[in-house]
């Protein structure tokens, strides 16, 4: 679910101290883009919404929404009728997420 690897490979790039800051933001970000999901007319997801949590979500490493976005984003740029169901993103998002900080929390213990 998780790529530790490019977690890291994260930390290393922006320094230890900077590391929480882009947490924080990346989370953020991907909290208000769900929510904003959810008050769409008609549910409505584009493809370019996919592509940037997509994006996001490989830059921090969470692998699996990364690839369920990615393929998201093809189905949508393919199919004009194709509906994509938040709930799986949200439930892979959330699950992620719960992992991800667990890991933190155990290593900043």
């Amino acid at each position: 679910m998780i790529d530790w690897a490019r977690v890291s490979e994260l930390r290393d790039e922006v320094g230890a101290d900077s590391f929480d800051e882009v947490v924080t933001l990346f989370l953020s970000e991907v909290d208000d883009v769900l929510s904003d999901l959810k008050t769409t007319p008609g549910g409505v997801i584009t493809h370019e919404t996919m592509h940037f949590l997509k994006g996001c979500s490989l830059n921090l490493g969470f692998q699996k929404l990364s690839s369920t976005c990615a393929q998201l984003e093809i189905k949508l740029q393919k199919e004009d009728d194709f509906v994509a169901d938040l709930s799986e993103i949200e439930t892979i998002y959330n699950d992620s997420k719960q992992q991800f900080l667990d890991q933190l929390a155990k290593e900043n213990g």
